[in-house]
């Protein structure tokens, strides 16, 4: 007999009275919950657990959890049953009679069985496993030790997707991982742990909620590198410095002043001028003004940018490839702004079927949404509003996006469709004008080339003086990073 069940054997043979009679109270508790939740009766999962659960070292954290991976196991034993033939399911009986010698015990087993069976019809109770291609169906103990491996295989795939509440990558057993694919898994998970550790006391990476996430060192650490491989990719050392001099206009003043040259515009200074006319003309006589002796007010340009970064988080940019190189060009951009242009502003806007904020620490998180829908006239809106609050600064705002806009608000609710409607269509293109008519530069990225995405664009360029490029994604960080820097430098 293999050695799943023979565990399982030796182990309830092992069981005294009092075991016996704990698991029959367990079992008997549970079919009550069950049935008190069916009448719609509320159930004491907690108080359950805070008797039964040493039984449950997984820990499931509602009675519908525990019910579904019950309901499982108990299925796939059946589907073990009904695939071996008749007198390798009857050893099984007899082991079962063995095993559930307390009548009220095998009672509150079947009643289990019954239960899980209806409320989970759909897992194949009564179907046959079947046997290998070109075999007999395996000898029981075979059999039952594919069974058990394939059980071994379920748990440590639950442990390493991390799914669950609570989750860590201590709980993947690294004996488990060694046993289904060898040494180098089982080394690359220990260092995968100490990478973890390391992250997390180094304050790059946290707990919250139960879940490991980016801390905003992290994300900006993140920003650091992304930002370092576009300059490494741009092939030039770093900019020059933000100020640049020049002369007059709504600049601040350095308290130096230079002679002024034919085509120069800007701020006279009237004490240096006259001073060089005195000078020429000498002691005693009137001034006369001459072009040698003018000369400008020197100062700083010190003009705020504020800019709306808006990224298309549809599930078309994951799904052609276009997320990973969206999000570093984002990260890039922080860091820029963040680390030489810390007077500029950088909002942070996604959009799918509706457009939020974001922060740095949601482009380093892992994953993506499953939504439909590119409501690019939410987006504008929610940058509109936000650009607003910086009346006297260059505004302007960066969209990256694959597709043409499928989504609008109609009140507070967003409204789909492919093909996108007109009204779509009208809705995003009047409030781009309005961003426009306020004073925004707009300047589009396409990933993609589909005629609908560029026939928008095309009239969205038209109607706003905006600028869009279609590009190759691998060059987006480093187009958008020299475009702010040689448009910021100006």
């Amino acid at each position: 007999m293999g050695a799943f069940f023979r565990r399982i054997a030796e182990g309830i043979r092992s069981l005294g009275p009092e075991d016996l009679a704990r698991l029959r109270d367990m079992l008997a508790e549970l079919n009550e919950m069950i049935e008190r939740r069916d009448r719609g009766e509320p159930v004491d999962f907690e108080g359950f657990m805070g008797r039964y659960g040493d039984l449950f070292p997984d820990r499931p954290a509602s009675l519908e959890e525990l019910l579904e991976r019950m309901a499982r196991r108990m299925a796939a034993f059946s589907r073990l049953l009904a695939s071996l033939p008749p007198e390798q399911q009857a050893e099984l009986r007899e082991l079962a009679e063995q095993v559930l010698r307390d009548l009220d015990l095998a009672f509150e087993v079947d009643r289990l069985a019954a239960h899980l069976s209806a409320m989970y019809p759909e897992l194949g109770w009564s179907e046959a496993a079947p046997p290998g291609e070109g075999e007999e169906a395996s000898p029981l103990a075979a059999t039952v030790d594919v069974m058990e491996r394939l059980h071994e295989y379920e748990e440590l795939e639950r442990a390493a997707r991390q799914d669950y509440p609570g989750a860590t990558i201590a709980d993947v057993d690294e004996e488990a991982v060694r046993r289904a694919l060898g040494e180098a898994a089982a080394l690359d998970l220990r260092r995968l742990k100490r990478i973890e550790r390391a992250l997390e006391e180094a304050g790059v990476l946290a707990r919250r909620h139960g879940r490991l996430e980016v801390t905003p060192l992290g994300a900006r650490k993140l920003g650091e590198r992304a930002l370092a491989r576009v300059f490494e990719h741009l092939r030039r050392d770093r900019e020059g410095a933000h100020e640049a001099r020049d002369p007059g206009g709504v600049a601040e003043p350095t308290g130096a002043t230079r002679p002024w040259r034919f085509g120069d515009v800007g701020q006279i200074s009237v004490q240096r001028t006259v001073f060089n006319a005195i000078v020429r003309e000498g002691p005693g006589r009137a001034p006369r003004l001459a072009p040698e002796d003018f000369e400008l007010v020197e100062a700083e340009q010190r003009t705020e940018t504020a800019t709306a970064l808006l990224l298309d988080l549809s599930f078309s940019m994951p799904l052609r490839g276009h997320f990973v190189h969206a999000k570093r060009m984002a990260l890039a951009l922080h860091a820029l702004i963040e680390g030489r242009y810390p007077h500029d502003t950088l909002y942070l806007i996604g959009f799918s079927d509706y457009a939020r904020r974001m922060e740095p620490r949601d482009l380093a998180a892992p994953g993506f949404e499953r939504v439909y829908g590119t409501n690019m006239h939410h987006a504008f809106h929610l940058a509109g509003r936000l650009l607003a609050e910086h009346p006297r600064a260059a505004r302007q705002v960066i969209m990256v996006t694959d597709g043409e806009p499928t989504a609008h608000l109609e009140g507070e609710r967003s409204f789909f469709s492919w093909p996108p409607v007109p009204r779509t269509i009208e809705l995003t293109l009047a409030e781009a004008v309005r961003l426009a008519r306020a004073g925004v530069t707009l300047n589009v990225f396409m990933l993609e080339g589909s005629p609908g995405l560029v026939r928008f664009m095309e009239r969205l360029a038209q109607l706003t003086a905006g600028r869009v490029f279609l590009m190759d994604d691998r060059e987006l960080g480093a187009f958008v990073v020299r475009d702010y820097v040689s448009r910021r430098g100006r």
